[in-house]
């Protein structure tokens, strides 16, 4: 149901920087709703009980308003089960798309779907130095 970035990695504490809540590794999604968005981009900004899971407050914001849908970047640093898509239904939201486009960093750019490469030295030293470990 989603689609966009995903690291792999063989390297455990990589993995563990990447991963763990506490690493603060921000993952930034592009989401594409329907449903009131001037009434829910606040709401998705705060902290949010949903089905009694605590959700941090995101970092949101619409980058466009088109006929049939809205599209927002949502920045969160936590990646629970399912959250954006949890947190957006709370706040009012049908999600139609969502897409991760970067993640502790590491933007997706103009990768195709279903292609890889490899991460550079620069790239992995930075995951290392901008998340706590």
């Amino acid at each position: 149901d989603s689609e966009g970035l995903l690291l792999v990695t063989n390297d455990g504490e990589l993995c563990r920087r990447l991963t763990h809540p506490s690493s603060g590794a921000r993952k930034i999604y592009h989401v594409w709703v329907t449903g009131d968005t001037d009434a829910a981009v606040p709401v998705l900004n705060q902290q949010m009980k949903v089905e009694d899971v605590t959700y941090a407050a995101a970092r949101t914001k619409l980058l466009k308003k088109a006929e049939d849908y809205n599209l927002l970047q949502i920045s969160i640093h936590e990646g629970k089960n399912r959250q954006i898509r949890k947190m957006c239904k709370a706040a009012g939201l049908n999600v139609l798309r969502l897409k991760r486009v970067s993640f502790a960093g590491i933007g997706l750019g103009k990768l195709p779907t279903g292609q890889y490469r490899m991460l550079s030295d620069a790239e992995i030293s930075s995951i290392r130095r901008n998340t706590d470990g």
